[in-house]
């Protein structure tokens, strides 16, 4: 028998494009799903939208809570699926008619604890670019397993790359792997969520497949997102997204595997980070740049931000530790005169 899916969909202020994601939704060939509508707090239609739904479908339910985060949201679908598998559906994009019929049928063969699948990224200058894993599709358990964890999260032939997509919605995961770690992940994390989430169900997992050949699911590009922008909380958000997970990945089944890639992934966003402090000669900017100003001050006083070995970490470009020298030492003026130059 195809295994059951929960579809959990965290909607916050999603109106624009939510008619179309949900339609995908209710179009597929495939029926042993159910739909848990998380309403985030939104104050444009986007209610209404869901309710046009859940009023016609007997397994799509509607949640309505006050504004908590994205993280939250998923949190309560976690909390309300049933089904066999967990995957999420982001409310601004959509997916193919025959998507979780493909899914169900591959996950009925090895009954995986944790699917991942390719996308379709849609930006504006290309609809149908297909981004994949790294790591080649397969069945992966004992000793298979064991060599592909050790690229999961820093895939070595590139600097900066993922072995498996950290997002959560190009994953199926075992209905108790997700209500263990779901639970544990902050909720009040404002950057990435997908990443603690995966890589800590990854921790628990004693296998997983891979299908870089299903990529049906159509991701809306947003050059809104936290990790496209300057963010003045950027380094704060990054300091708590390293707690919480090095805290999970700590003392898991394959911390051993996971634990040493970890401190590339941070260097790759503090890289990210640094980048978004390029001090502007333009005077009218002269507020933004008091502002990046007061930003670099207060990632000098972080003294936990970098508490790994930069010298040890292998194949990363040399401007990428000479920046990441300046932040461990909290050199300050160095820092300054380095973001004026970028």
């Amino acid at each position: 028998m195809l295994p059951g899916i929960s579809v959990i969909v965290p909607i916050y202020n999603a109106e624009i494009f939510l008619e179309k994601c949900l339609s995908s939704l209710a179009s597929q060939t495939y029926n042993n799903f159910q739909v848990i509508l998380i309403n985030d707090g939104s104050n444009d239609n986007s209610e209404n939208i869901c309710k046009k739904y859940t009023s016609n479908n007997p397994n799509w339910k509607l949640i309505n809570q006050k504004n908590s985060g994205s993280q939250a949201a998923r949190l309560n679908g976690v909390l309300e699926a049933t089904n066999d598998y967990i995957t999420f559906l982001d409310s601004d994009d959509y997916i193919d008619s025959d998507y979780y019929y493909k899914v169900a049928k591959k996950l009925e063969m090895n009954e995986p604890d944790i699917f991942c699948v390719a996308a379709k990224y849609e930006t504006d200058i290309d609809n149908n670019k297909i981004v994949i894993n790294n790591i080649d599709s397969g069945f992966y358990t004992d000793r298979n397993l064991n060599t592909i964890l050790k690229k999961v999260i820093h895939y070595d032939k590139n600097y900066y790359d993922f072995g498996i997509l950290p997002s959560n919605w190009s994953k199926f995961i075992k209905n108790n792997i997700a209500q263990n770690i779901y639970p544990k992940v902050n909720q009040f994390l404002k950057m990435g969520e997908d990443a603690v989430c995966t890589f800590s169900c990854i921790s628990t997992c004693n296998n997983i497949e891979i299908c870089n050949e299903i990529s049906d699911y159509h991701y809306i590009y947003n050059p809104e997102s936290i990790v496209h922008s300057y963010d003045s909380l950027y380094f704060e958000r990054l300091r708590q997204l390293k707690i919480n997970l090095n805290s999970l990945i700590k003392d898991s089944k394959n911390n051993q595997f996971l634990a040493f890639q970890l401190p590339y992934y941070y260097t790759f966003l503090i890289d990210i980070g640094i980048g978004f402090l390029h001090i502007s000669k333009n005077p009218l900017k002269l507020l933004i740049n008091l502002k990046k100003i007061k930003n670099i001050i207060n990632i000098c006083k972080m003294k936990d931000l970098i508490d790994f070995d930069i010298y040890s970490l292998e194949n990363i470009p040399e401007k990428t530790r000479k920046r990441l020298k300046l932040v461990k030492e909290r050199n300050f003026l160095q820092l300054l005169f380095y973001c004026i130059r970028i």
